[in-house]
């Protein structure tokens, strides 16, 4: 896909990479932009969100479908999701490969464990979140199987991690979880016919998000390191 990274800027010289350019992008939403609250305007701090427009260019912006709506946090230009009842929607989509990563901090080691960042509806069979006490697994449920991902250490509060999730780059029917562009515990294989579907990105439980990216499809070793430093910078 052309993106921003093979613009021009003055003097003839190429801007900085954007999740733009990578493969089979599906979605992109920064806490820096598309933040959009009831009135229509970006939120003001502590605003409730309605809703947060998608920067890919293919229209997968995520409306409000909770009573508890996320805010933004300005001191941390974040989304905030404090309570594990808030959530947003979005189109839903069936993955077989997939690449999924974000840039999230927990807020509160104990809540950690209590709530989905991604989901299929309330109750539904897919989902992901970290696990256990303090949480040393993330896990993945694809079509009712749980899949669970030893971390190499447990994740803790008040720090922003890299979360990616992935099936393909080692092998077609291979998941793997990356944490800060490591990745962690064995791959498990599960075939791509059991898709991982999902419409609804519930946050966790009281953590600030600043990116999600989502793509239909693997990526390269070169656009995963180009992701991660990217999302660094956010």
């Amino acid at each position: 896909m052309l993106g921003l990274g093979n613009s021009l800027v003055a003097g003839g010289a190429p801007s900085e990479w954007t999740p733009l350019e990578l493969s089979n992008l599906l979605s992109w939403h920064s806490s820096k932009l598309g933040l959009v609250d009831a009135s229509g305007a970006f939120p003001d701090d502590g605003e409730a969100l309605a809703s947060w427009e998608d920067q890919s260019g293919n229209g997968r912006t995520m409306t409000v479908n909770a009573t508890a709506q996320p805010t933004y946090l300005a001191s941390e230009q974040a989304v905030n999701f404090s309570a594990g009842n808030m959530g947003m929607t979005f189109t839903e989509k069936a993955f077989a490969e997939l690449t999924i990563y974000i840039k999230v901090k927990f807020t509160d080691g104990q809540a950690i464990n209590t709530g989905d960042i991604l989901m299929s509806d309330i109750g539904g069979s897919d989902f992901a979140r970290p696990n256990l006490t303090p949480p040393t697994q993330m896990r993945w449920r694809i079509n009712s199987a749980n899949k669970n991902f030893t971390l190499d250490s447990a994740i803790v509060a008040d720090q922003y991690y890299v979360m990616g999730f992935e099936r393909g780059p080692t092998g077609d029917d291979n998941l793997e979880f990356f944490l800060d562009n490591v990745s962690q515990g064995s791959t498990i294989t599960n075939p791509t016919t059991n898709a991982f579907t999902i419409d609804n990105y519930y946050g966790g439980n009281k953590a600030y998000h600043k990116e999600i990216i989502m793509c239909d499809g693997r990526i390269s070793d070169a656009e995963r390191s180009l992701l991660y430093n990217w999302m660094l910078t956010r």
